[in-house]
């Protein structure tokens, strides 16, 4: 991963430099690919997703104005392309892992940053964490966004509200509902768990 400060390689970018993009692409695909699968819950549409997204972004790179952290902008394009997907359901042509991605002016190869997300290796290890990603599944695409973005991306209720364009209110109150309604699947799906007590008054 790339030390440079984004505001170089963002200014980079909106003055054309397309190697300056694909190192923007390195520094972020993991983040924007965790998104994806947690969002679509299979590996081939996250990666379809995260290169959708990182299109958007090359072609509109030059309205960031710097006005909060590229990461939160970022995050607010990937959400865009995840629930305009969900929108449009279909997929209008599938990605080769192995074909470069083509910006319109140029192209280069877009790698999956590492094999944790593999659906294969989660299904193989059966964990809790795997169980509860497929619970999250279950939640409307509201909800589903919002938690993940909060308890897994970490996202603060401002940065939230940002991404999401919508109130702090309507964010602590999406939580609010998303929380409780995985606490609902969770226990009408307990058979999932080989060890239920940590379901028993915690909050998730």
């Amino acid at each position: 991963m790339t030390n440079r400060p984004d505001e170089l390689i963002i200014k980079e970018c909106q003055n054309g430099d397309l190697n300056a993009f694909e190192e923007l692409v390195h520094k972020y695909q993991q983040k924007v690919y965790s998104l994806c699968y947690r969002f679509s819950g299979n590996y081939a549409d996250a990666n379809d997703l995260a290169q959708e997204a990182f299109i958007r972004v090359y072609h509109s790179i030059d309205k960031f104005h710097f006005k909060s952290a590229f990461s939160t902008w970022l995050f607010r394009v990937t959400s865009n392309v995840c629930l305009d997907e969900i929108r449009k359901k279909k997929r209008t042509h599938a990605v080769s892992l192995d074909s470069p991605m083509d910006t319109g002016e140029g192209e280069f190869y877009y790698h999956l940053p590492d094999d944790r997300f593999n659906p294969e290796k989660l299904t193989e290890r059966r964990d809790v964490q795997e169980t509860v990603h497929q619970m999250i599944q279950k939640l409307p695409n509201d909800q589903r966004l919002t938690l993940v973005l909060r308890e897994i991306e970490g996202l603060s209720y401002d940065e939230l509200a940002d991404v999401l364009d919508v109130s702090v209110g309507t964010i602590k109150s999406r939580l609010s509902r998303a929380r409780q309604n995985l606490k609902e699947i969770m226990r009408h799906n307990t058979e999932l768990f080989p060890d239920k007590s940590h379901l028993k008054g915690k909050e998730v």
